[in-house]
């Protein structure tokens, strides 16, 4: 089983290797950033294995706001308005790409500036700017008091690692959230993910091989309108990967015309932003204060612009997104989960880094510019990569 598990992350880390090619939006030049950050590049270009744009000069790609990147097999996209760009907080959304989204919103964004950035296969239209009125003045999204209905729900994956994953898949009829609650003997563990869709899955990891386990899921729409499955099983004494069931379509629902739309959820509680793409794409939202900037982490790299600087991409960008846009080939699930938070108690070596709020990401195992190991991984092999966290393996 674990030469299995190996054989599937090594899968999943070959994609690291190919040559890639890239686009700017600007005439910005790798060569200035050499000029101030000498060490670093003689640091990352003296080992083994190093990333090919940084190879090459093309360090603007992965850390210029503006410049993007495409797989050798694509056109190149076109940049967008990163000087719009300033003083903007990127909020923190789950991963999800879907050619319909929808997004609840606080009320205290009201009369802030979104900036939308969609990306897909080829497809990287300019930002989107909308900015947001006054929740009394939208169209109230109509409560029809049903919660959502649930079908095809499923078991699509049994994996045994480090530990036994299991990946439960369902469809509703409206867009609706997902949790899975389980147990051994009662429904003690949950899961939750806040993503709004029809089509959902969610990925339960750390449980026990060898066992029977209970569950049951529920899926709330924006009204909190919930619904929940009967009391099902899934096995964990056997590996199982889904032959096709898992990529059943989501029941089919009236097309709807690209663009966005804003509605108001309940009495003044929230916005409801729902935002159409020709194709499937994930989304980046930010918000911009209508006066005063908002003081965060992501956002103290963008006064570097006023001073001379290149706009930076935030750290969410260079540490996962860019990843996903050349990387769009690995399924997350069959590797190890990014953008959240190690578990409650987890020693992290130092030298797994990550993000500034704490939270895992692809440079977590992966070394940004080169490395001495394949797959410029932080570790020589992948079981030292697996034990440097999971120390009782």
């Amino acid at each position: 089983m674990k030469a299995a598990a190996v054989q599937i992350l090594a899968l999943a880390l070959c994609a690291l290797s190919p040559l890639m090619a890239v686009s700017a939006a600007s005439s910005i030049s790798g060569e200035s950033c050499v000029n101030c950050h000498q060490a670093l590049v003689d640091k990352g270009r003296g080992q083994r294995y190093v990333h090919a744009p940084f190879l090459n000069n093309k360090c603007t790609v992965c850390h210029i706001e503006g410049v993007t990147v495409s797989s050798a097999n694509e056109t190149g996209i076109t940049g967008t308005d990163a000087d719009s760009e300033d003083e903007v907080v990127w909020l923190d959304l789950p991963f999800h790409r879907a050619q319909e989204h929808w997004i609840q919103l606080g009320e205290e964004l009201s009369g802030s500036t979104l900036m939308i950035k969609a990306k897909g296969s080829g497809y990287r239209p300019a930002v989107e700017k909308i900015s947001l009125p006054p929740l009394s003045s939208l169209p109230l999204l109509n409560n029809d008091l049903n919660p959502p209905r649930l079908s095809e729900i499923r078991v699509t994956d049994v994996r045994k690692a480090m530990t036994v994953s299991v990946t439960l898949a369902w469809n509703t009829d409206e867009f609706s959230d997902s949790e899975v609650r389980f147990g051994r003997d009662e429904l003690n563990s949950s899961k939750k993910v806040s993503t709004l869709t029809r089509k959902h899955e969610v990925t339960l990891v750390g449980l026990d091989p060898g066992k029977i386990y209970q569950y049951q899921v529920v899926s709330r729409d924006v009204h909190g309108n919930t619904a929940r499955s009967a009391l099902l099983e899934f096995d964990t004494r056997r590996n199982l990967i889904d032959s096709g069931s898992g990529n059943a379509a989501p029941p089919s629902t009236t097309p709807t015309e690209p663009g966005w739309h804003l509605y108001r959820v309940g009495e003044n509680s929230s916005y409801l932003l729902t935002y159409t793409a020709p194709l499937p794409v994930t989304l980046d939202i930010g918000a911009r204060a209508a006066s005063q900037p908002l003081p965060t982490a992501e956002t103290a790299h963008a006064s570097e612009s006023t001073s001379g600087h290149p706009l930076l991409k935030t750290s969410s960008d260079t540490n996962i997104s860019i990843c996903r846009d050349c990387h769009q080939e690995i399924q997350e699930k069959y590797s190890h989960p990014i953008n959240v938070l190690p578990p409650l108690g987890m020693e992290i070596p130092q030298e797994y880094e990550l993000m500034p709020d704490g939270r895992l990401s692809c440079m977590s195992c992966h070394s940004a510019h080169g490395s001495a190991f394949r797959y410029r991984l932080v570790k020589s092999g992948k079981a030292d990569l697996c034990r440097g966290c999971h120390r009782n393996y």
